[in-house]
């Protein structure tokens, strides 16, 4: 039983890492283009320098990652439902055996 409870709390935070690592990725351009001084105008950054590179390129694909929200949110919301649903139907299972 133990090892089940245990598989349920990795489908979930399996299924939550899936939805919410594009919204860490824009998070985290957004905090870099922050501290770096970067402007961003319209959810794209111009330019931002650091030394002899241009990490805005980087920025933006991290920015864009935001919409792939559309996708892994309602993914993952599936698979926290799909996992509550499992652990429901075999305890419900095991109930009356």
């Amino acid at each position: 039983m133990v090892e089940r409870i245990t598989m349920f709390f990795r489908m979930i935070a399996i299924s939550s890492c899936i939805a919410l690592f594009p919204l860490l990725l824009g998070y985290l351009a957004g905090g870099i283009a922050d501290i770096l001084d970067c402007p961003i105008a319209d959810g794209v950054i111009d330019q931002c320098l650091v030394g002899p590179l241009d990490l805005s390129t980087v920025l933006n694909v991290m920015l864009l990652s935001l919409w792939l929200l559309i996708l892994t949110f309602p993914l993952g919301a599936f698979g926290v439902a799909f996992s509550l649903g499992y652990v429901v139907f075999d305890f419900l299972r095991r109930e009356k055996a």
